[in-house]
C-alpha cells in the first residue's frame, strides 16, 4: 500500500473481518489462505476507492531494509522496484508463491481464477522479473528468478 498508517489499518481490518466471519458459525478449513483472501480484497477495494489514486514519486516508493550486508540491501530494493514494475496480477501471484510460498491451488483459490491462469501470470510475471533485472544480476550470480 506504499503507507505505513494505510497498512496497519489494512491489518487491523482484515482480523476484524475474519474475527466477524468466526462468529457466524462459518467453517473456515484455510486459515492463512481466507486472511490472505481478505487482506487482498480490503487492498482491492482501497485500491480501487477515489482516496488512493494518488501518485507515488518512485523515490518515495521504497522499504526500508533492516539487512546489514549492503549489497542485499541493493538487490532487495531492486526487486521491490521490479515488482512495482509488474502487472497487479501478475505481482500478486508472483508475492504469494515467492514470499507467501503457497501451492499454484492455493493462489488459485486466493485470486479466484484457475491453476492454469496462476502458472501464466507466474511465468510472465518471472519472464518480466529476469528481462528488469538482467543487466543487474550479473553481479548477484546466486540469485535464481
Amino acid at each position: 500500500m506504499n503507507d505505513t498508517a494505510v497498512s496497519d489499518d489494512l491489518f487491523q481490518d482484515t482480523f476484524f473481518q475474519f474475527y466477524n466471519s468466526t462468529q457466524n458459525a462459518r467453517k473456515i478449513t484455510n486459515v492463512k489462505g481466507y486472511l490472505i483472501k481478505i487482506a487482498r480484497n480490503l487492498g482491492l477495494n482501497l485500491k480501487n476507492s477515489a482516496k488512493s489514486h494518488e501518485n507515488v514519486p518512485l523515490e518515495e516508493n521504497t522499504s526500508v531494509f533492516y539487512n546489514t550486508n549492503i549489497e542485499e540491501n541493493e538487490l532487495s530494493q531492486l526487486i521491490y522496484q521490479a515488482l512495482d514494475l509488474l502487472p497487479g496480477n501478475h505481482k500478486e501471484a508472483f508475492i504469494l508463491q515467492e514470499y507467501e510460498e503457497l501451492s499454484y491451488d492455493e493462489i488459485s483459490v486466493i485470486l479466484n481464477v484457475p491453476v492454469s491462469t496462476v502458472t501464466n501470470w507466474l511465468y510472465r510475471a518471472k519472464t518480466k522479473l529476469r528481462e528488469i533485472l538482467s543487466p543487474y544480476l550479473k553481479n548477484y550470480p546466486k540469485v535464481i528468478i
